[in-house]
């Protein structure tokens, strides 16, 4: 049943869009990884090792329109480009249909649930193959993780 069969029965609730930045973030730490960015490389190429990765993990969603609108758009300027409308309510069944006007309808449990499904994919390349553990490896070592640290060892 699309959006219109829906609408006479409930109202689409919009979320806060907080979490969908976080996703994007994720998806960004995931494809320096993927594409075992050092630091002398990690400010060139983030669009297209952001898009490489959604064609790989993530190909039921248009790479150019989570770069460009979710991505940049919510990230840099905290507005979407006018690609998505964004909703947590997860029985409504209305992810990735489309609004009268023509908006893509994500909605945060299934879009977690492509990020959970994504790193889990990426885990296991990094585990069975070799040259995508040298790209992680390389990653890691150049730049490592935020982690907790007593401030004087900082």
């Amino acid at each position: 049943m699309g959006i219109q069969g829906h609408r006479a029965r409930k109202r689409l609730r919009l979320c806060e869009t907080r979490w969908f930045i976080l996703g994007a973030c994720f998806i960004d730490a995931m494809a320096s990884f993927h594409s075992g960015i050092d630091k002398e490389t990690v400010k060139k190429g983030s669009g297209k090792r952001f898009k490489d990765f959604v064609g790989k993990y993530m190909p039921e969603y248009n790479a150019e329109d989570l770069w460009r609108d979710l991505r940049c758009g919510l990230v840099h300027s905290y507005a979407e480009g006018g690609t998505y409308v964004f909703t947590d309510n997860n029985k409504a069944g209305l992810h990735f249909e489309r609004t009268p006007h023509g908006k893509i309808i994500l909605n945060l449990e299934d879009f977690c649930a492509a990020l959970q499904t994504a790193y889990s994919l990426l885990r296991k390349d990094i585990l069975s193959d070799r040259e995508t553990l040298l790209k992680a490896t390389r990653r890691f070592t150049s730049m490592g993780l935020m982690i907790e640290s007593p401030v004087d060892q900082l």
